[in-house]
């Protein structure tokens, strides 16, 4: 028996899933194969047995990419060779032996962003597992009276750091409000709302929801990181008196790395803030700059932080007045380009801190 050598594409898109992944995509699979043996009587011979292989070879495919090994992407590095070894061994089973070469896997037009973006989200799931609540017994406590979510940035810098809070406030006249405080860049912002209590309502659900007071107590590992980056945290205020406990109970959560294990939970907080901010009558509208610090000086010519009914950026401070120059050091010296300060011998201006 001769060798038949056959050419296959598959006329319709195959379906298959990632073991990571939810998604059905759908693939293209080109290839060739070399038959050597198979059965006269049941594939016939000539072209009439190429066609009949090249259709047995096609029907094979989908249930050869169900049968994908666990760990590996069908779209990823060494696909063609897995594919092929697969149907080989299929054939094989049904009585054809063949040597396979697939030349192509593709993604049907209109599948590659939709598939990228899974896999990113599936290989992030495995990097940085989202910390959750289920299937922690829930916590009872009284209702929600305050609530903050903090996030402060880490610098090798002195004076780099920045820090922001949100904060809602449930006052015993009824009324919801929100502060928004931030600092860094050598400027203060601090702004007040008047939260629509509805809005407000769905904060004290999701904390509920979440059974975020029980996830508290529990002893979470968060990934550990050095030099600059940014930590968050929450803290939740409950009024227990009604369940004969303190009236101002505070359970707090260390996220550790913003972005990273609670990124989930952040997100959805954020969210609510934002809504609550959004909605919300702007009561209170207050920037301030402290000057303080190499980064004082330099965040005088950055933007101030912008939030809903926030007023102008105020004039920049201006340098302060110049000291006559004192006397010039051995060396080299220069003149600072800030403040105007001369007789300078070092890497930074006495000063005003500029550097050289």
């Amino acid at each position: 028996m001769d060798s038949i050598m056959i050419n296959f594409t598959t006329q319709q898109p195959v379906p298959f899933k990632e073991h990571c992944s939810d998604i059905e995509f759908f693939a293209e699979v080109r290839g060739e194969a070399t038959v050597n043996f198979y059965n006269t009587d049941t594939y016939g011979e000539g072209e009439a047995a190429a066609d009949a292989l090249r259709d047995a070879i096609i029907s094979m495919i989908p249930d050869s990419l169900k049968h994908w090994p666990e760990g590996k992407l069908i779209m990823g590095p060494g696909n063609r060779e897995i594919l092929a070894d697969e149907l080989e061994t299929v054939l094989g089973v049904a009585g054809i032996w063949a040597k396979v070469s697939i030349r192509n896997i593709g993604l049907v037009q209109g599948q590659m962003d939709k598939y990228m973006a899974e896999c990113r989200e599936a290989l992030d799931r495995q990097m940085n597992p989202q910390v959750s609540s289920d299937g922690l017994p829930e916590e009872q406590h009284g209702p929600l009276i305050g609530f903050s979510l903090d996030y402060c940035s880490h610098s090798m810098i002195a004076g780099g750091g920045s820090s922001n809070s949100d904060r809602l406030d449930w006052n015993k006249d009824g009324t919801v409000t929100l502060t928004s405080y931030y600092s860094g860049g050598g400027k203060n912002s601090n702004f007040k709302y008047k939260v629509k209590p509805e809005i407000a309502q769905k904060m004290r659900d999701y904390v509920t929801e979440k059974n975020l007071a029980r996830l508290s107590k529990e002893d979470i590992k968060t990934p550990v990181m050095f030099d600059c980056f940014t930590s968050a945290s929450f803290s939740m205020t409950f009024d227990d008196s009604s369940l004969g406990g303190s009236p101002c109970e505070v359970c707090h959560i260390n996220c550790g790395p913003a972005g990273m294990a609670f990124r989930t939970i952040e997100n959805e907080l954020s969210g609510i803030l934002k809504e609550c901010r959004e909605t919300g009558e702007c009561v209170l509208n207050e920037l301030n700059e402290t000057g303080n610090g190499i980064w004082g000086i330099l965040g005088q010519f950055a933007p101030a932080p912008t939030q809903p009914g926030a007023a102008p950026s105020p004039v920049p401070m201006q340098p302060a007045p110049v000291p006559s120059p004192a006397p010039a050091q051995s060396g080299d010296t220069w003149t600072c380009s800030h403040c105007g300060y001369s007789g300078n011998s070092g890497k930074f201006c006495p000063q005003c801190g500029y550097p050289k």
